[in-house]
């Protein structure tokens, strides 16, 4: 009985203990109710999976068991091919570039797509015996400079054969000037006389566009990648 008085002094310290783990448990208690409730159907859901769960496992043991040879010749194919990756790697540091590049263009991809059926869509009355009939519909611009030839540029001459990806009149410079954009705007002419009308139109010039994280000139400049880099 010696020890009788230090166990209830240790009890009254357990109990106590108790109390204040109850009232910080309390409010877990509660919030944990509704998970609590929900127990009992998934309990039963899982009882009525397990025999599903079981085959499954028990099917598995041939897969495993073939994995020992299967695996091991695997890592011998990815380790045939380690040099057949490494040459891939500088050839597609220039293809890559190149698919990117076209990618941008995407939207000028799919209108010539599209425009290709309804300019080849004409067609004669009367086709010949081993004619087709169809015929490509084309326009010419006709002018001073189909004339003749000049030795220099006229100052009415506008050209780029590098337009931007949707850089012609759908962005907010082009619907503002509605004019295409130019390579240069070198050769316009001189303001007409005690006017401010210049004596040419007028001449948007390009601007270089963001491509591989960096603005392009006014054409493009498609650099190979670097994959050696991280």
């Amino acid at each position: 009985m010696a020890g009788f008085p230090t166990f209830l002094d240790e009890s009254r310290f357990t109990a106590a203990r108790l109390e204040r783990f109850s009232v910080k448990a309390t409010p877990l208690v509660r919030d944990m109710q509704p998970a609590l409730r929900d127990l009992g159907p998934t309990l039963d859901s899982v009882g009525d999976f397990s025999p599903h769960l079981r085959r499954f496992f028990r099917d598995f043991d041939p897969l495993i068991t073939i994995s020992r040879r299967s695996l091991p010749a695997a890592s011998e194919i990815f380790d045939g091919l380690r040099p057949t990756l490494a040459e891939l790697g500088p050839f597609l540091q220039q293809v890559n570039p190149i698919l990117e590049y076209i990618g941008v263009h995407q939207h000028t991809l799919s209108d010539m797509f599209a425009n290709l059926g309804g300019a080849t869509a004409a067609k004669v009355a009367q086709p010949g015996e081993n004619a087709v009939g169809h015929y490509l519909r084309q326009f010419g611009v006709t002018g001073v400079e189909t004339a003749s030839i000049h030795p220099k540029r006229v100052a009415t001459n506008r050209g780029n054969a590098y337009l931007n990806p949707l850089g012609v009149l759908s962005t907010p410079e082009g619907a503002e000037y509605k004019i295409l954009p130019s390579f240069d705007c070198n050769n316009p002419g001189e303001k007409k006389p005690d006017t401010h009308t210049p004596a040419s139109p007028g001449c948007r010039l390009q601007k270089g566009f963001p491509f591989k994280g960096r603005t392009t000139g006014r054409y493009p400049h498609v650099d190979p990648s670097d994959y050696t880099r991280p």
